[in-house]
């Protein structure tokens, strides 16, 4: 079976979902919502179908694409010095069982599966949105990661260590395995507001969780994470052609605000990301955008 084949028949069974689903989830983050950068982690959406299978469990289905560029985009020529050029287009299934008694706790696990290289189509993506906004045209993405199936496998434990309505903490640990990456992370929120949710969930793209059913109740937070990773393999980063060496601790900063009720939700989150290879004269830092539709 060839790879787009396969990725066309990942995109049939999320649509399919449809019919099932309960929630349709928006996520897109940009470096130009905050930081007015353009460069590393420059882009990612996500498109994400929830369905609420029972009291205790929700699974869903998800494509997205990341999009991933050098500092220096005018030049033509391969930069061995400067961050390579990717994209990964994936398709995934994913699944959290709740604890809705006692600890409350939740476990997650997602599969992806997609092309990192040109078959992800970010060159494509990034150039005609550049056209359209009127942006200088990125020069060098012939020097892009090249074609490989990617195959990732995450899961995460969260349970919190305080809540009521109006503040929570909520701790995690989590791994990622995989021919795109391997990671060991662990890391918290923190939310302070009024009728706190008790599914509340961090509001970036790589988060899964979804509005829980808990009758209309409107809700409005802002909450502080802190994202620590230790990165043994980076796909993105270790390309034979280049020079560079990936940092193994790796951290994100999340600042957000959140309203919503049963059936909406809207997020906003400032997102400050620690150097990923040690040739990265700065920190990143990036806007992520959610919208949520309950039916």
């Amino acid at each position: 079976m060839r790879i787009k084949e396969l990725l066309l028949i990942i995109v049939l069974l999320f649509l399919s979902s449809f019919v099932y689903s309960d929630q349709f989830s928006i996520f897109l983050e940009n470096d130009v919502v905050y930081g007015q950068t353009d460069h590393f982690y420059t882009h990612g959406t996500r498109l994400q179908y929830n369905v609420d299978g029972n009291d205790s469990e929700n699974y869903g289905f998800a494509i997205g694409q990341n999009i991933y560029t050098p500092d220096d985009k005018a030049s033509t020529v391969l930069i061995p010095n400067d961050r390579p050029y990717a994209g990964w287009l994936y398709g995934s299934a994913f699944d959290t069982v709740y604890n809705q008694l006692l600890t409350r706790d939740q476990f997650h696990n997602e599969l992806q599966v997609g092309m990192v290289g040109p078959d992800s189509y970010a060159e494509q993506v990034q150039t005609e949105f550049h056209k359209i906004i009127g942006s200088d045209l990125p020069m060098g993405w012939d020097n892009q990661v090249y074609n490989h199936f990617g195959v990732l496998l995450m899961s995460k434990y969260t349970v919190p260590a305080y809540e009521n309505s109006y503040c929570a903490i909520d701790p995690y640990v989590g791994t990622s395995v995989g021919n795109l990456s391997d990671c060991i992370d662990t890391g918290f929120n923190a939310y302070i507001g009024y009728n706190l949710p008790a599914n509340r969930s961090e509001q970036r793209v790589i988060t899964f969780k979804a509005i829980r059913n808990e009758g209309w109740k409107p809700y409005a937070y802002m909450y502080f994470g802190l994202e620590p990773k230790f990165m043994m393999y980076n796909m993105m980063l270790e390309d034979p052609r280049f020079s560079i060496h990936p940092e193994s601790f790796v951290y994100d900063r999340n600042l957000g605000w959140v309203v919503g009720c049963t059936q909406f939700e809207v997020a906003f989150t400032l997102c400050f990301r620690s150097r990923e290879f040690e040739e990265q004269l700065q920190q990143e830092r990036f806007g992520s955008v959610k919208l949520t539709f309950a039916f």
